[in-house]
């Protein structure tokens, strides 16, 4: 169960997705998030890779988030069905997991029956609204987007995204408010998220600190942009409808669209093709770049192996020389040793064939020795004998 922000781009999106994460739910892995950028110097709490899927599903879908087509619910549901809603639902559990999740893409205002079937509306809604002419401000300067062009954005992101969350429980947050008393406000989506088990009530004091006036850097009235030239009846009639509510309205309470939208969005994709090339061809050769960069440094690599490997060899053959050396004087010991004992044997050997010579000659001696005795004593004998007779 999670959390889907939906907001127009630079509509605080990034602040409010901060804010609920901060009632106890997580954005995903951190090293998979957007970083903070110049216009977003806090972060911008949004997962690259969804962010890139869903830019490229509006892509196959004949626009981009600068050029929103105009979307067929039943058509997205029915994308969802097939192998583009198995390859979604493969990255969302990638991304957050069994985590309870907090996700924000703007281009979600656009494709969400996409991922409504996708993730079969486990999830609720914090919607996000700011004045269409603060809006319009800030993406001039971020993009060079003409206040007319800005606009017509503001008014098909924000209507999109009360028809595709239709029927599913949400909030409104209006973004003024956050910057004014982000307590409060934020109070309010920390007790609807409570009150649905899904988060916690952030620390007043930690808000604070993250949600600051100066992170406004544009301000202006409702006067201020009811009574722009380029505001439209029925774009001033949705700001006013949304002004008012602490919720998302039925898609039947909606204002008319201003007329022909769609032919501005499809004549600034047509003008912006040319655009879009250029920067795939400056993405490939920054991509180009970056595996030259890793090319030298896997050679620099090599050649440190090349040198250790190096070092180590002529430390090998250093102790095989050596080595051989003792080998040598142990080679000439055991000559030695050997020689000492053929000669210790030989010595041996001669002293045996001595001892059994003085052997064989003792006992000679002895027997002749024996022998006179014998033949002394047996003479006697016989003369004794002659003598009794």
């Amino acid at each position: 169960m999670g959390v889907v922000v939906l907001g127009m781009h630079r509509s605080g999106t990034s602040a409010v997705a901060r804010a609920v994460g901060m009632c106890g739910l997580a954005h995903g892995d951190p090293s998979r998030l957007m970083g903070a950028t110049e216009h977003n110097p806090t972060g911008h709490w949004e997962v690259e890779d969804l962010t890139d899927f869903d830019e490229q599903l509006l892509l196959d879908l004949g626009g981009k988030w600068s050029a929103p087509p105009r979307m067929d619910p039943g058509a997205l549901e029915e994308l969802a069905a097939g192998p583009k809603g198995e390859e979604a639902a493969k990255l969302h559990s990638e991304v957050f997991g069994d985590s309870r999740w907090v996700w924000k893409d703007p281009r979600l205002c656009i494709v969400l029956p996409f991922w409504r079937r996708v993730l079969a509306d486990s999830f609720v809604v914090v919607a996000v609204v700011r004045n269409p002419l603060e809006v319009a401000q800030s993406l001039g300067r971020r993009n060079g987007f003409s206040v007319p062009y800005s606009f017509a954005l503001w008014e098909r992101h924000v209507r999109s995204s009360i028809e595709g969350a239709h029927g599913l429980e949400n909030v409104l947050v209006h973004y003024e408010r956050v910057i004014d008393d982000p307590a409060r406000e934020v109070g309010r989506v920390a007790e609807f998220l409570v009150g649905r088990g899904l988060g916690e009530t952030p620390d007043p004091e930690a808000l604070r600190r993250f949600v600051r006036d100066e992170h406004r850097h544009v301000r202006t009235s409702f006067e201020q942009l009811s009574s722009h030239p380029d505001a439209s009846e029925e774009m001033l009639s949705l700001y006013r409808l949304l002004s008012e509510a602490d919720r998302l309205p039925e898609p039947s309470e909606l204002p008319p669209e201003t007329p022909n939208l769609q032919l501005a969005f499809d004549e600034h994709k047509r003008m912006t093709r040319w655009e879009d090339e250029a920067l795939q061809l400056r993405d490939g050769v920054e991509q180009m770049r970056q595996l030259h960069d890793a090319a030298l440094a896997d050679i620099e690599k090599l050649r440190r192996w090349v040198d250790e490997s190096r070092a180590d060899a002529a430390k090998a053959w250093a102790e095989v020389r050596r080595l051989e050396a003792e080998n040598s004087d142990l080679h000439e010991l055991r000559t030695m040793l050997l020689d000492e004992l053929e000669s210790v044997i030989a010595e041996r050997d001669r002293l045996r064939s001595e001892l059994a010579a003085y052997e064989r000659s003792a006992f000679m001696r002895l027997a002749a020795v024996a022998q006179r005795w014998a033949s002394r004593i047996w003479g006697e004998d016989s003369i004794h004998r002659r003598k009794r007779r």
